[in-house]
């Protein structure tokens, strides 16, 4: 998979990660244009994500699977 963001989304929504419609297609056009080699080694290329757009999809993927991983972690109180 490497830096292949198209099937680690596909990955983590067949695990129960549920994304919006535009930050799906957001994700895939993101490793269809292979942006994440233009922003590491070209951060003035002008086709890339508007800033403000990828913050939304990245804040929105890290909401999302911090709730995933906090659901599955055992209950601490089940512990006392």
């Amino acid at each position: 998979m490497h830096h292949d963001i198209a099937s680690r989304t596909q990955l983590a929504i067949s695990t129960r990660l549920i994304l919006r419609k535009r930050t799906m297609a957001h994700l895939m056009a993101l490793s269809e244009r292979r942006e994440y080699l233009t922003t590491r080694y070209d951060p003035v290329a002008t086709e890339t994500t508007e800033l403000n757009r990828l913050t939304a999809t990245l804040a929105e993927v890290a909401e999302k699977v911090t709730a995933i991983i906090e659901d599955a972690k055992p209950s601490s109180r089940l512990d006392q």
